[in-house]
């Protein structure tokens, strides 16, 4: 593995998992969604020292889209499934 490969995999040092979503289908055929994010509250505690005020809030806001628009993703493809 190249320089620059392990590199790309290696984990950075100040990295966190804002939000995930994960689309699955297991051995009976079904879809699954997994979806993991941290809670809005929790990061702006653990952000609670960071200088701009804004950037917490954006990075929150994000987290809450993402959230939101994976629900209607996820009935759009339930919709779509039943529909097929």
């Amino acid at each position: 593995m190249t320089k620059v490969a392990k590199l790309k995999h290696k984990k950075r040092e100040h990295e966190a998992l804002l939000y995930k979503l994960e689309v699955k289908l297991n051995s009976d055929g079904n879809v699954m969604f997994n979806y993991e994010w941290i809670k809005p509250i929790n990061l702006l505690n653990a952000l609670k020292n960071y200088e701009t005020y804004d950037d917490k809030h954006i990075l929150c806001s994000i987290i809450n889209h993402c959230v939101s628009n994976s629900h209607t993703l996820d009935g759009d493809i339930k919709y779509l499934l039943r529909n097929i």
